[in-house]
Order: structure tokens, then C-alpha cells, then sequence
């Protein structure tokens, strides 16, 4: 009995959940059936990198920022004056106002000057040091910004713009309590201020308190009777209480509220996009875009969408506009690589990733998907030349160092894989997957020993491991050790008795040890969990043809060349069974067809 190819196994993997198992793989009766062999310890196959972060290629979709702006422009107004209070000198009005024009056109450091001075000729007015402390929280000083805006605070602990001032800063360095402490204050001083409300609802979700920001974004929404911005955080807040229907209702609200606005029917398209309604969707990106159609958040959703929809020319002319408007956005030319590799055009595909990273350097998600298409083009070493800039540059980007050490492995440099893993390993020692892939590595290198030594660390870091459970059993069958590979396996169904592969490959032991009855109620399994697996079906046609039940050996061998027509081990498995039925010209076709298709019978196989 021979062991052919395994077959690509079709379900899906994750960075956590590689598919390390040689699962089905087909085997044919030999001559003398006791002459079996073991099954191969394949390396675990690795992950398929998600680059596309719920959007192009290295992109994440943000959703368009809602949030209105509490502290813009500031109010530099007097605050209210007390009895025996000083009198401000218009001169110090003019300066601010001067501060403030220098503030909003960026001159941060001049700002800053203006409002210091001020702050120096009036000592008791806090609006210069509100100043300071947002030319301080704009320059990322946020310790100098919050040492400013409690000095105004303290001076007037009534004036509303401080409070605020303060409040964001607060929020802005993650003390999400006193941010709230202040929004109280704010909301006791003026309640029917919207966003003092709708600040105090921005500091309760930062602690997780999200029914009770929904009640403070309500009074907001209440005051300031249906603000665009306000619906689309409520929304948010429903949707992370996963509360769709009422997150629909607002964005929809806030889209009749302010029908050219394109936010709305945006947060709304990526809203359904994330629900699976991507035809409605699609309807709501293109109102956006209709809305406004230079807008890059609308144009960069819609093209999102159209790829889920297998519309991958309408993505490309979203992508295109989108690269037009800004020619040096980066994001736009990578969307425009994932549209044109869609299309099979990967030579386009590198060109427009080529011009990403001409533009963004040496982004990692861009680098490691133009090595991916560089392998599509078996150009293997542009695709080493760029994994190994993305993980030089990037270093925690464990996947990218994966890839890198798989495609060192593929051209067979396994001291170089080795040597990359190894590093990878040494940097973060708690990776359970780094350790499985070195295993792999290790036994192509005859390491058995050190293969095994990995796959035992694998388990201490993870006892639910189900693929090291799979592989160590594969090392085990070869080398001969069954027992210990049925214990594996067994511990692995018992881990997830859902999991298709591990009953093939268990059943693909009995059925090499001569236990058919065994090996059939496996593939029978198996079959349940991943129906019309040719390779599977193969299988079981051979243990059946082996008890010598020809009749339904058949019907599987028929199902298993209908299911993969390209598969040469099944057409030779169906050329021995129509030889045990007598049907010798059809056996030769099927010989034929499987010599044809590259499929060579191992030399004991008469």
C-alpha cells in the first residue's frame, strides 16, 4: 500500500491555528497489503496572513471621526466676574484673540508666548493659562497642559471652558475618572450644555460604563436636537453593546438629520459590511460617495465592499479615483494592487504596490503582500528580498517572520528557516506556533529529536493544541511508534472531536496497520465532518476494496474522481478495483488516465 500527495486541506487557518496534520492523504492497495507505509510528517502548513486588517492591503477601514470638537474654538470670553474681582485690560482681549489666531494656524510655540505673557500681566485671569494648556496638549506636552488648565481651574472654578479643557486633556492621558470628575462639574454648572453631556458620555465608555454613556450621549442628542456627530458615537455605543438594530436607527436618523453630510450612510455601509448585508452596504457606501465623492473613507469603503462582492473591476475604479484625488496616499495604491491581483493581474498588482511603498517606505503589510505575489510569479528570490526587509523593520510582526522562514524552507536554506525561527523563538519564548513551525523545520533536517522536543514545548504553552497533537503523532507513525501516534490522535479528538483531519489521519493508521473495519469507521467520520474529501473517499475505497466490498469500494472511488478529477491516485485506486471486478479495458483507462495526470504506483504496487 503507497501514501500519495495530501491534498491542500481545505479549512481555514489562522495566525493561532495552523494546519500541521498530513490529514487525508490518499493511499492505493499495494501487491502485499502487509507492506505498508508510514505516513509522511509533513511540516505544518503556515498560516495565511489577513493583510487586508478589515480592508486593503495593510489598511485598516477607519470609520470617519464623529466626535465633535467640546474645546474648539475656545471660549475666550471673560469668565464670570466675582465681587472685588479685577477688571481684564482690553489690551490682554486682543492679546488673546491674537494667541488664538496663531493656535488654530499652528503656530504652537509663538501661541504660546502670547498666552504666557498674558498670563503673566493678569495673574488672576484664567483664560491665558486655558491657552497655554491647549498650545501645550496640541505640542503633546499633556503633563504641562494638564499643570496649566488645573491653574485655570483653580483660579475659576465655575469658568466652563477650563473644566472642559481640562476634562479632554484628562481623557487624552487616559485618567478617564477625573475626566469624568470634571464633565460632572460641567453638567452641574450648565446642564443643558450638549457637550459637556456628551463629554462626561466620551469619559464613562472610556470606563466601560457604556449604558451609562448611551444616557449621557442621549441628553446630548436630547439638547442639541439630533447632532450628526453625537448619533454616530450612540451608535457606536450600541453597536459594542451589540445592539444593531438600534445603531441602524441612529445612523439612519443622522443621515435624515443631515442628508449631505457623507458620514452617516458611511458608518452605516461599514456598519452592514461588518453584519455580512453587503449588498445593503454597497447601497450606503455609494450614497456616501454620491454625497461626496472626493471623500477617501466613502471612496476606500466601497471598494472594500465590491471586492466581498467579487466586483473586483468596480473596487479598482473606486481605488483609481481614490489615487487620482490624492496621488500620494499610499493606501489608495495598495487597494488598487488588491483589486488588480482580483483580476489576475499580478504584474499590476507589484507595480501598484511598488508605488505604496515608494510613497510609505518600508511599510511590512505592503512588503510581505508584494512577496506573496513575487511567489505567485515563482520569482522566490524578490519575494526573500522583501520578507526580509519586513521583518527587519519590523520585528514583532510574527507572521511576517513565518512567511520568511517558510519560503527560506520552500528553497530548501532550512539552516537559514532554521536560524530565523530560532531568532523569532528568542525574542518571544511563549509563541506556541514559532515552536511548531521550528519542528517542522527540524525534521526536514532529520532533526527527530529536536522536532519532538519543540512540539512537547508547544503543549506546555498550549495542552489544546490540536495540530502539534497531529503532527507529533505523524513523527511518531514514521517511525514506527503507532501506539504513541493513536494516543496523540486521540488526545486530539478528544480536544475537538469536530475536526475532520485528525479522523483521517487516524484513520489512515488502521487502515496502513491492516485494521480496515477500524480505518472505515475513521474515514466514515471524517467524511461526516468534511463530505466529498476525495482524498478521504480514496482512502475508504481502498479499505473496502481490501474486505472486499467491490460494490461500494466503487460508489466511493466514483464520488472521489468526481470531486477531484485531477487527483491521479484516485483514477489508479478505480483502475484496481475495475481489475477485482473483471472490468479489465476500463482498469487500463483508469491506469492510464492516472500516468497521464503524473501519478507513478510505488514499485510494490503490481
Amino acid at each position: 500500500m503507497a501514501c500519495g500527495e495530501s491534498p491542500t486541506d481545505p479549512t481555514p487557518v489562522t495566525a493561532t491555528t495552523p494546519d500541521s496534520s498530513p490529514a487525508a492523504a490518499p493511499v492505493t492497495p499495494s501487491a502485499a497489503p502487509a507492506a505498508t507505509q508510514s505516513p509522511t510528517a509533513e511540516a505544518p502548513r503556515l498560516p495565511t496572513l489577513d493583510l487586508r486588517a478589515g480592508g486593503p492591503i495593510g489598511r485598516v477601514t477607519a470609520t470617519p471621526t464623529a466626535s465633535p470638537v467640546i474645546t474648539a474654538p475656545p471660549d475666550f470670553a471673560p469668565p464670570p466676574s466675582t465681587p472685588g474681582s479685577a477688571v481684564t485690560p482690553v489690551s490682554i482681549q486682543a492679546d488673546l484673540e491674537r494667541a488664538l489666531e496663531l493656535l488654530q494656524s499652528g503656530e504652537l510655540e509663538e501661541a504660546r508666548r502670547v498666552f504666557e505673557s498674558a498670563a503673566a500681566a493678569v495673574p488672576d485671569d484664567p483664560r491665558p493659562l486655558m491657552g497655554m494648556a491647549l498650545a501645550d496638549q496640541f505640542a503633546g506636552d499633556l503633563e504641562g497642559a494638564l499643570a496649566a488648565a488645573t491653574r485655570a481651574v483653580e483660579l475659576a472654578p465655575e469658568f466652563l471652558p477650563a473644566l472642559i479643557t481640562r476634562a479632554d486633556i484628562h481623557l487624552a492621558m487616559g485618567n478617564a475618572a477625573a475626566a469624568a470628575a470634571d464633565y460632572t462639574a460641567a453638567v452641574r454648572i450648565d446642564p443643558l450644555n450638549s457637550g459637556v453631556h456628551f463629554g462626561h458620555g466620551r469619559a464613562l465608555a472610556a470606563q466601560d460604563d457604556l449604558h451609562g454613556a448611551v444616557e449621557a450621549f442621549t441628553r446630548a442628542i436630547d439638547i442639541s436636537a439630533n447632532n450628526v456627530g453625537y448619533l454616530i458615537e450612540r451608535a457606536r455605543l450600541y453597536l459594542a453593546l451589540e445592539d444593531l438594530d438600534a445603531a441602524v436607527k441612529d445612523l439612519e436618523r443622522a443621515k435624515a438629520a443631515s442628508p449631505e453630510d457623507p458620514r452617516p450612510a458611511l458608518v452605516l455601509a461599514l456598519t452592514l459590511q461588518g453584519n455580512g448585508e453587503l449588498e445593503r452596504a454597497l447601497a450606503e457606501a455609494t450614497y456616501a460617495v454620491d454625497v461626496a465623492s472626493d471623500y477617501l473613507p466613502a471612496l476606500f469603503t466601497r471598494g472594500d465592499i465590491r471586492l466581498a462582492l467579487g466586483d473586483a473591476a468596480g473596487a479598482a475604479e473606486d481605488y483609481g479615483a481614490a489615487a487620482r484625488i490624492d496621488p500620494l496616499n499610499p493606501v489608495a495604491h495598495a487597494g488598487q494592487a488588491e483589486a488588480l491581483h482580483a483580476q489576475g493581474d499580478v504584474e499590476g498588482a507589484i507595480e501598484a504596490l511598488t508605488r505604496a511603498l515608494d510613497i510609505a517606505g518600508d511599510n511590512p503589510d505592503y512588503l510581505a503582500e508584494r512577496a506573496r505575489l513575487h511567489l505567485d510569479l515563482e520569482n522566490i528570490e524578490a519575494a526573500l528580498a522583501d520578507l526580509q526587509r519586513a521583518a527587519s523593520v519590523a520585528p514583532e510582526r510574527v507572521g511576517v517572520r513565518l512567511l520568511y522562514a517558510d519560503v527560506l524552507r520552500f528553497v530548501e536554506r532550512l539552516d537559514d528557516a532554521l536560524a530565523v525561527v530560532s531568532a523569532l523563538i528568542e525574542d518571544q519564548p511563549q509563541l506556541p506556533l514559532a515552536y511548531e513551525v521550528r519542528a517542522s523545520i527540524r525534521m526536514s533536517l532529520d532533526d527527530e529529536i529536536g522536532a519532538l522536543a519543540d512540539l512537547e514545548r508547544v503543549l506546555e504553552l498550549n495542552p489544546q493544541a490540536v495540530n502539534a497533537y497531529r503532527f507529533r503523532a505523524s513523527i511518531h507513525a514514521v517511525s514506527g511508534r503507532d501506539e504513541e501516534a493513536l494516543e496523540d490522535l486521540a488526545a486530539a479528538i478528544a480536544i475537538d472531536p469536530e475536526d475532520a483531519a485528525t479522523y483521517a489521519a487516524r484513520a489512515l493508521l488502521h487502515h496502513q496497520a491492516d485494521r480496515f473495519e477500524e480505518a472505515i469507521a475513521d474515514y466514515d467520520r471524517s467524511l461526516e465532518l468534511r463530505p466529498g474529501d476525495a482524498a478521504t473517499l480514496n482512502n475508504r475505497a481502498d479499505a473496502r476494496m481490501l474486505l472486499g466490498d467491490l460494490a461500494l469500494a466503487l460508489e466511493d472511488i466514483e464520488a472521489a474522481v468526481a470531486a477531484n478529477p485531477e487527483l491521479g491516485i484516485a483514477h489508479y485506486t478505480r483502475g484496481q478495483i475495475l481489475d477485482e471486478l473483471g472490468r479489465a479495458e476500463e482498469a487500463q483507462a483508469a491506469y492510464e488516465e492516472a500516468a497521464r495526470l503524473g501519478y507513478e504506483p510505488p514499485e510494490d504496487v503490481g
